[in-house]
């Protein structure tokens, strides 16, 4: 009867209920971890986001958008009025980059002027000029007074 002798010997029996916890600790922090992962994949980048510019006719705006073209990624308009809103220029600005490190992002101004009054909307993809959807997306409301 090998298992007699492990229900006798208290000393494996603590061996095991030390294991036991020892398994169900690392299991919980397994758990724990997974969760905080994928939680932090759900970020704002998955997300529509909106804000509102309100200007003049005739005066120019700005959209900053965060990217990254040496990812390969750059932002689409999606969808816009070209008769009220005219895309006059794209103006990409690297974040600083002391350390002169590869792939450091950046910003991608898009310059709009307002051709007429009203209200119009904006949207805006971050995805590859190859791929049928994107990474981000972003809305925005311009009102031309």
């Amino acid at each position: 009867m090998p298992y007699a002798n492990i229900r006798r010997n208290p000393i494996n029996i603590i061996s095991m209920k030390k294991n036991l916890f020892f398994s169900i600790k690392m299991l919980t922090v397994a758990l724990i971890a997974t969760a905080f992962l994928l939680n932090s994949c759900k970020s704002s980048k998955n997300k529509a986001t909106k804000e509102v510019i309100n200007t003049e006719l005739n005066s120019t705006f700005n959209i900053n958008l965060a990217s990254n073209p040496s990812t390969g990624y750059t932002w689409f308009i999606s969808k816009f009025d070209s008769t009220a809103l005219n895309l006059t220029e794209r103006v990409y600005t690297s974040d600083p980059n002391p350390n002169k490190m590869v792939g450091v992002g950046g910003t991608e101004a898009l310059i709009f002027k307002a051709a007429k009054k009203g209200k119009y909307t904006l949207e805006f993809v971050y995805k590859r000029a190859s791929d049928a959807t994107g990474t981000d997306t972003r809305k925005v409301t311009v009102k031309v007074k």
